[in-house]
């Protein structure tokens, strides 16, 4: 036989149902010219998937140099993976690849098609194999025949004549194979042309066809080393294969025979190698879930200088499931190829340390076996799913839900129960594994609910061991029996308010009652006019003393384009202009396009240091919604106060002021320029604020100067500081500094002048979760206090640090200070140690109750001027209680406060209660034991107590409407007249226990009301008809009383008077029981009877309709009175005439007539 190596193999036609395509080369072939694959599109196919191709040397040229033919196919996504043994081109559209095309593809020897063919399929046919300048032989054919034959497979069962070795047209140097292969509709070629194969004595040996029905097809090309093997398997299987006669039938063999599954007890082929075969786990989890896929990742080496054949098996657990797992079936000498076994765990898989293994059978006669250990862990899934609950309930009754809780883990499973109801079971339960508990929860419905509404039950499981939550709600209709009046006025709303001011000293206590009246809402239903006013009297100069000073304001307000304030204000134009002057006088801000202006004017009236006006006009143009451009002027007519640091007390002159706005998404830059001026100096001064974030980086800054002279808010005062920060994902770092020397001219009663300070730092920190974040910061700091006398004046250089962790519970945060201090106000150059430690704890004990703590402890020698190291020993706790948003409750106490906060308000005690009675009721209480600014040692009480009544002044009447007061009763004690079921208007109420209901906000005129049948006891009825007519009148109440009545039946009985001679006795018939309210139909028996069932007791008409048959055979009473009685059911009797037969005798002939 002359053959030559397998240069081209060319795949035709459409690849209907090609899945894989694979090539295990030879890794020491030199001889592959070039390796083309391309995809034409126009006809469409189905199947297609994936080609592997084993790496060598020539892969990576076709990566490098061809891959760009199948990247210029823009209609396909192609996806390339390069693994240590394999390339894998993916193209996932596969609807138009026509072709593939493997040119120059190896020295193959063996070939080897799998076709998934259904036998003596109708859509089979023939398939031509066209094996250039081949001669086969009798030698050939008696060979593929014992090899088939000695794997103890019947050939019979093969669908071709290949596969027994029988060739057509034997004689012909063009050898045709002809084979019926299904869905393969292929033609394959291989050209056996090239004059540079090295071995011209090798030889095509073996060409096979097989698979199962229709849906994957293999294309294998085995490389020419197998040769060998295949050679010893024929060998020594010639002498079984002699006494079988091929066949033709084209019956399918359920298992699958090849090179792939040679018996090693039926093969000589012998491993020259020591070693064998090396299996090895790549990756492995260190623990595993149930429920769960998995897969695991293995290397196959092949240490023997042969092609190794090879089986794997796996174990696993019993009820685990193998999902897939490589086909690796042969390997190259040296080969390494890594293979996946996937598979699932299922729920019921307990947790814990199971054994499997990973068994490679060769087919020679050794075997590799390795054993590993997957750990299970406990599964605490736990599902929670709804069971029963009443679709409505009236209102005021109680509902009961049921849930289910299953356990689906692998653990019996502790857990803890919560509801917005109450839970009728322990509220902590063992739920043992793969079983269900039932638990039952009820609520209480407000009988006071004057509307239709869908009141929760609901059911949360917390898993004890992994803080899992699981939730599952149910919704039940509440229906009342009475139904709010809708208020027909649209109202503004007004607050009457009453107070009570205390405050106690040392020495005096002071005490006031004032009134207020507020209204704060819009004038009209289109909202255009809004309105807030406030009144508060009498005028008390010991009013002052409490904050609460008399006050007389409103703010008028014409949609988005004009505010006006008159009255009693605080009237902040700019921040560097004269500040904020609570006064009474008037604000207009009108808007025109982008332009608002402004008008001012104020003249303090509480004290005699401040009673100097203040007026000013300004103009502000909205450039963009980014850009705000700003222009003030302002004038005062000074104080009397003089302020601490600054120089101009007076606060006399005038102030022009520009300011500039910029924002967007991660720029903002503020900008003001004062210039002030008076009859005896002029000054200026700037505020600038910018920040600019970028990706991951914050910087911002800002700057702060006043002149000596300025007479605006500030004066004599400089600030600046610059700070940036980098955050990536739990990082955060930053660096900055800051100077502060401000005077600001405040109100003494309640500000005082702030401490001078300077500081550079560095800080660092990390988030380890949403919970945890730890900062550590380094810095230099010098403060210096400003008021008199001087309590601290150091400089001082130290690190911090502070951790903070909080959940939905629990809030605490813990850090201190390590510091070396000089207290530069005892004239001291030493620095000695200062530490600080604090820790403050929130934890919400209860749904309404939340407690928090604090301790702070400090050793320094900051303050005074002894340079003493001192410690300082401070500790605060509070409480906050929440009762359904009526009744707030709030209480804190501090034991004390650092010299560095004697310029603020300090605060020991403070209380503030505040009750929401109900809709219109509100009142509020407050207690404060507190040191002013500056002042030490005297601490005052001060006690407040506030009553505030709310209503609405109706504006306009937007409606007029109507109701009805009902009540449903019944003369018997026996008929349950609750729960009664009405409804009219889209609304639905039901009767309380004494029957009574009541219907709003109904339009004027007819209304229908109609009584749910289905709601009745059982037979009952009511004795007014549905739906009953009501007549609603304009503010007033309609009254309409629903009798309920047992349900009575009408017996009756048709009695044919002359049956004997009737010409018909059939007496089936309609009739009716009716009278103004209700009518009832029923239908007659043959024999006359009938029966009314359900009747309303009363008086009716009883009327025949008419008969079924013969209508005019019978005589009847078409209406009669009759009394359907209440105690019990009636019975009634009519009596029915029919027309006799009669015999004439006329003229001579005889004739039968009716007698009419």
């Amino acid at each position: 036989m002359n053959t030559k190596a397998i240069e081209t193999l060319l795949l035709e036609d459409t690849i209907e149902n090609y899945t894989n395509i694979s090539l295990f080369p030879n890794a020491s072939i030199t001889n592959l010219d070039s390796l083309e694959l391309y995809f034409e599109y126009g006809t469409e196919t189905t199947n297609f998937s994936d080609i592997n191709i084993a790496e060598n040397e020539f892969i990576m040229e076709y990566v490098n140099n061809k891959l760009s033919i199948l990247q210029n196919k823009s209609d396909s996504t192609l996806k390339e993976n390069i693994q240590k043994e394999k390339l894998l081109l993916t193209d996932n559209d596969t609807s138009y690849i026509q072709e593939v095309k493997v040119k120059k593809a190896l020295n193959f020897k063996t070939l080897e098609v799998a076709d998934n063919s259904n036998k003596g399929s109708a859509q089979d046919e023939n398939i031509d194999l066209n094996i250039s300048n081949l001669k086969s032989n009798n030698s050939s054919t008696n060979s593929i025949n014992n090899e088939i034959e000695s794997q103890g497979v019947n050939s019979e069962n093969y669908p071709t004549k290949v596969a027994t070795g029988n060739y057509k047209n034997e004689s012909k140097e063009d050898n045709t194979i002809r084979f019926r292969t299904g869905y393969l509709k292929r033609k394959i070629a291989p050209l056996l042309t090239d004059p540079k194969a090295h071995n011209k004595n090798e030889k095509l040996s073996y060409v096979r066809v097989e698979g199962s029905p229709t849906k994957k097809t293999n294309l294998t090309l085995v490389n020419k080393n197998q040769q060998a093997n295949l050679n010893s398997i024929k060998d020594n299987s010639v002498s079984q294969q002699s006494t079988k006669t091929p066949s033709s039938n084209n019956n399918v063999s359920t298992k699958k025979i090849g090179l792939n599954k040679v018996n090693p007890r039926q093969s000589n082929i012998q491993d020259s190698s020591n070693n064998g075969l090396s299996l090895r786990l790549l990756r492995k989890q260190n623990i595993y879930e149930t429920n769960k896929n998995y897969t695991l990742l293995f290397e196959v080496t092949n240490n023997t200088e042969s092609i190794s054949f090879i089986d794997l098996t796996v174990g696993f657990p019993d009820n685990w499931r193998i999902i897939s797992t490589s086909n690796i079936t042969s390997l190259q000498p040296k080969e390494k190829q890594i293979g996946t076994v996937s598979f699932y765990i299922p729920n019921e898989s307990p947790a814990g340390k199971f054994k499997a293994f990973l068994t490679l059978s060769s087919s020679t006669s050794f075997s590799k076996k390795l054993d590993f250990v997957l750990e299970v862990a406990n599964n605490y899934d736990i599902e929670v799913f709804k069971i029963s609950a009443p679709q409505q309930v009236q209102a005021g009754e109680l509902i009961t839900s049921s849930f289910g809780i299953k356990n689906n883990g692998n653990i019996d499973q502790e857990i803890t129960l919560s509801s917005n109801s109450n839970i009728k079971n322990s509220d902590k339960i063992i739920i043992p594994k793969d079983s269900t508990v039932v638990i039952e929860v009820t609520k209480k419905t407000n009988p006071k609910s004057t509307i239709l509404r869908r009141v929760s039950t609901s059911l949360e499981v917390m898993h004890s061991a992994s803080k899992r939550k699981y939730y599952n709600t149910q919704t039940v209709q509440v229906i009342p029996s009475k139904i709010k009046q809708k208020d027909p006025y649209f109202r503004y709303p007004i607050q009457a308010s009453l107070y009570y001011n205390s405050r106690t000293l040392k020495n005096y206590h002071y005490s006031t009652i004032s009134a207020e009246l507020r209204g704060n809402g819009f004038l009209d239903i289109d909202k255009n006019h809004h309105l807030n006013f406030i009144i508060r009297a009498p005028k008390k100069e010991n009013i002052k003393r409490f904050s609460i000073v008399d006050q007389y304001s409103l703010i008028y307000r014409f949609k988005d384009q004009t505010t006006l304030y008159l009255g009693d204000h605080s009237y902040f134009i700019n921040r560097l202009g004269f500040g904020s002057r609570y006064g009474i006088g008037f604000k207009l801000d009108h808007t025109i396009n982008k332009w608002t202006y402004s008008a001012f004017y104020s003249s303090p009236r509480l004290y005699n240091f401040s009673r100097k006006p203040l007026y000013g006009v300004r103009a502000e143009y909205a450039s963009s919604d980014s850009l705000r451009l700003g222009l003030t002027f302002e004038k005062s007519n000074g104080n009397n106060f003089i302020y601490r640091n600054i120089f101009t007390g007076s606060g006399k002159g005038q102030i022009l002021t520009f300011d500039y706005n910029y924002f967007d998404k991660n720029t903002r830059f503020e900008a003001e320029l004062s210039g002030g001026f008076n009859d005896t100096v002029t000054d200026f001064a700037t505020d600038l604020s910018f920040s600019q974030s970028y990706k991951h980086f914050a910087f911002s800054s800002t700057l702060i100067y006043a002149g000596r002279n300025y007479i605006g808010n500030i004066s004599n005062s400089l600030q600046v500081s610059n700070n940036l920060y980098y955050n990536y994902k739990g990082l955060n770092l930053g660096i900055g500094h800051s100077v502060s020397r401000v005077n600001r001219r405040l109100d003494p009663l309640y500000f005082e002048t702030e401490p001078y300070y300077e500081a550079y730092f560095a800080t660092i920190g990390y988030r380890f979760s949403n919970k945890h974040f730890f900062n550590i910061r380094f810095d230099k700091r010098i403060r210096e206090d400003q008021l008199e006398p001087v309590s601290y004046n150091y400089e001082e250089y130290g690190l911090s640090y502070n951790f903070n962790y909080f959940n939905k519970y629990f809030t605490g945060s813990f850090g201190g200070r390590f510091a070396k201090t000089q207290n530069i106000l005892a004239v001291s150059e030493t620095y000695r140690d200062t530490y600080s430690h604090h820790l403050n704890v929130s934890y919400k004990l209860l749904n309404n109750l939340q407690l928090r703590g604090g301790i702070n402890y400090l050793f320094t020698n900051r303050y005074g001027a002894s340079d003493k190291s001192i410690n300082y020993l401070r500790y605060s706790f509070g409480f906050n209680y929440n009762l359904m948003r009526r009744l707030t409750l709030n209480v804190n106490y501090n034991s004390g406060y650092s010299p560095e906060e004697n310029y603020k308000r300090r605060e020991y005690i403070n209380l503030n209660l505040r009750a929401n009675i109900n809709k219109h009721h509100r009142l509020e209480i407050r207690a404060n034991y507190f040191e002013n600014p500056a002042v030490i040692n005297n601490k005052e009480l001060f006690a407040y107590a506030k009553y505030t009544y709310s209503f609405g002044l109706g504006i306009k009447k937007l409606f007029d409407q109507g109701g009805v007061d009902g009540t449903v009763f019944s003369n018997s004690e026996d008929i349950d007249i609750k729960g009664i079921k009405l409804y009219t208007a889209g609304q639905t109420i039901t009767t309380d226990k004494y029957g009574n209901f009541e219907l709003n906000n109904l339009e004027l005129g007819i209304n229908y009301i109609y009584v749910e049948e289905a709601s009745l006891p059982l037979d009952v009825v009511s004795a007014i008809k549905n739906p009953i007519e009501v007549n609603v009148e304009k503010d007033s109440k309609a009254i309409i009383k629903i009798e309920l009545m047992k349900a009575r039946s009408l017996n009756g009985n048709l009695i044919l008077v002359n049956k004997a001679n009737a010409i018909s006795t059939n007496l089936e018939s309609f009739v009716k029981l009716e009278n103004s309210d209700f009518t009832y139909y029923t239908e007659v028996n043959k024999d006359g009877t009938f029966k009314f069932k359900n009747i309303v007791p009363g008086n009716y008409k009883f009327k025949f309709i008419r008969f079924k048959k013969n209508e005019k055979a019978f005589q009847i009473a078409k209406e009669i009175d009759i009394r359907v009685s209440a105690e019990k059911d009636t019975q009634l009797e009519i009596n029915v005439k029919a027309k006799e037969k009669r015999i004439k005798f006329k003229n001579n002939n005889l004739k039968v007539g009716y007698n009419d």
